[in-house]
């Protein structure tokens, strides 16, 4: 498990102008940004959720995105419908995802969580939801 040290040390690495952002890509937050400010947040529908996403087809606790070891993961939570990486079918074009349990999540990663597809992205400071 890291540290408040190591979560430093990682912020140090990125740049101090540097945050790690959840974009959603689609779905009922489309367009919306969650700046990550902790070292694990939960995607869902439930009201205890970091992200709370109005998604029918998401579970109240469907994933959690989390950071360890050094990079980000994502991690299905036993949802009903699963969470899906490289999961965009924006523009009407289907890739293939894969369907995951737990998986590295790189930067600019896409993936589903209900029908509503996002991705981890680092930009500089915003005016952005933080979770």
């Amino acid at each position: 498990m890291n540290t408040d040290a190591q979560m430093m040390s990682r912020s140090k690495r990125e740049g101090m102008n540097s945050h790690i952002r959840v974009e959603m890509l689609s779905g009922p937050l489309d367009g919306l940004l969650f700046e990550l400010t902790k070292q694990s947040i939960v995607i869902g529908r439930g009201d205890d959720a970091d992200i709370f996403l109005p998604d029918l087809a998401a579970s109240r606790r469907h994933a959690r995105i989390s950071y360890t070891d050094g990079q980000y993961w994502i991690e299905d939570l036993n949802s009903r419908n699963g969470t899906f990486v490289n999961a965009d079918s924006r523009n009407g074009k289907a890739v293939d995802a894969w369907k995951i349990t737990r998986a590295k999540l790189p930067y600019g990663t896409i993936f589903r969580v209900g029908m509503s597809e996002m991705r981890l992205i680092r930009t500089g400071p915003g005016t952005d939801r933080k979770v």
